[in-house]
């Protein structure tokens, strides 16, 4: 026994063994220690390109002024929500953090299956698994996938695209605690193009604004609504609907008016906008530099921010704010009214003719400077109307899409009108790769370079090793 242990390489070999379990051991002991302390002190860190298992610094400030109450309940077993895919582990992480930044907010986890007395506590909602039900005293609000995430229908059937579920909860929480609600009348009765206006809608009522429809033909414009939209209207305005606009911002209202490139003369609307200092014009506006176009069409045009207040510092980043099939759009300065430019296009843009005939090609005689794409009247009752030069700026895919900053500036241009004190404004965010936005130059440049310059050389370094070779 004693020449056993005498042994050195034993020696040696048990002294390794004993290190490496001591190293394990402590390993162990540092891990628990840390997941014990980052659960209670809410230690994480989200190493994703844009954070999209933690909150925004704008829903954290909300948050700490959450002063009622709150119940969130995940309709299913944490384990089996979170394993439903990518998406649900990205919404399971983002619940879980608003009870962690106020103490107001209880999240709980309930299986439908496993508890049927819970489903009878809300005998007048439809619940599934899945779903998040949010509770504040008397009132809820339920969400479910079409809520927490943005999806499109395929042949194969639902597939999401992006998550909305932080704009999704604090909207909820904001609007289930929240005295009052911000109202947006949708104008009808002269043939407006509203079906444009569904991600809008949407994106409004998951931000707390509530969208209704008002016929102006019958109805005054509700006072009540901070915001009506008119959506590219194909029939005129008669004198009398223009006295309703007339009241509506005489009361301090404000208008918000997309324009088409398919819409008929408008003689008596689109002077009471040229009153107000919004000039439209007929026509296309195209983009000649191919740097500013998107999916090289010249109708997608890139728009620059021209006030930095309604910006509010999306300028700063690399996504695109876009515009599609716009009308030519002038700002008069000397109406009486106070103007605002928000939105231009560059000096490199034109106007195409409607009617031009197959291969028309535009010259440099149609190239027009200070064209604007968005701008604000001010009157001195502090009515607004916002003009946009395109009702295909608020579409949908814009809105939605992340690598678009459409829909955060359409929420900026919003609270401002309404003048909300309290607003959060959140977009969806996607999970995977990172979008690369490149201008139609670049990708024509990189089709260049890996399509023909890389397999050239490849060749050409090929030949030259083989005739060295053969040559020796």
């Amino acid at each position: 026994m004693k020449s056993l242990f005498s042994n050195k390489h034993l020696r040696y070999g048990g002294m390794s063994a004993l290190i490496l379990l001591v190293f394990l051991a402590v390993l162990v002991l540092l891990n628990w220690s840390a997941s014990l302390v980052g659960n209670r002190m809410n230690l994480r860190w989200d190493l994703t390109a844009d954070s999209i298992y933690g909150l925004t610094q704008e829903t954290r400030s909300f948050l700490q002024n959450v002063n009622k109450p709150v119940r969130i309940y995940v309709l299913n077993s944490e384990s089996a929500f979170q394993d439903t895919n990518d998406y649900y582990r990205q919404a399971n992480e983002q619940i879980k953090l608003y009870g962690k930044e106020s103490s107001n907010i209880t999240i709980s986890y309930v299986d439908l299956a496993q508890d049927p007395t819970f489903e009878s506590r809300y005998s007048d909602l439809k619940l599934a698994a899945n779903d998040v039900l949010l509770e504040s005293g008397e009132n809820t609000k339920l969400l479910g996938p079409l809520d927490l995430f943005n999806v499109s229908q395929s042949y194969y059937g639902l597939t999401i695209n992006s998550s909305k579920v932080e704009q999704a909860v604090t909207s909820a929480i904001l609007t289930l605690t929240s005295d009052v609600t911000t109202k947006v009348s949708i104008l009808t009765g002269h043939d407006e193009d509203t079906d444009s206006l569904t991600g809008l809608t949407e994106l409004l009522e998951s931000n707390n604004y509530e969208v209704q429809t008002q016929s102006l033909v019958t109805e005054e414009i509700d006072p009540a609504a901070k915001i009506a939209i008119i959506a590219a209207p194909n029939h005129d305005y008669d004198e009398t609907m223009l006295q309703k606009l007339d009241r509506y911002l005489k009361q301090g209202g404000a208008l918000c008016y997309f324009a088409c490139v398919t819409q008929p003369e408008l003689p008596s609307l689109e002077g009471y906008l040229m009153e107000h200092g919004l000039q439209l014009e007929s026509g296309a506006v195209f983009e000649s530099d191919s740097r500013r176009i998107y999916s090289y069409n010249p109708y997608y045009v890139a728009v620059n921010y021209t006030d930095s207040d309604f910006a509010g510092g999306l300028e700063q980043g690399n996504r695109l704010c876009l515009t599609l099939n716009a009308r030519p759009m002038t700002v008069i300065w000397d109406t009486g009214h106070e103007m605002t430019a928000l939105l231009d296009f560059s000096d490199t843009c034109g106007i195409a003719p409607l009617n031009a005939p197959e291969g028309w090609k535009p010259t440099q005689e149609d190239l027009r400077a200070n064209m604007t794409a968005m701008a604000l009247s001010t009157d001195s009752d502090g009515g607004k109307i916002v003009a946009c030069s395109s009702i295909w700026f608020a579409h949908k895919d814009l809105l939605t899409g992340t690598s678009f900053s459409n829909g955060q500036y359409l929420l900026n241009v919003f609270s401002r009108l309404a003048e909300l004190e309290q607003t959060v404004s959140i977009l969806p965010v996607t999970i995977g790769g990172e979008t690369l936005n490149m201008q139609t130059s670049q990708v024509t440049l990189t089709g260049i370079l890996f399509m023909g310059v890389v397999p050239l050389l490849l060749i050409v370094s090929g030949l030259v090793i083989w005739i060295r070779r053969k040559r020796r």
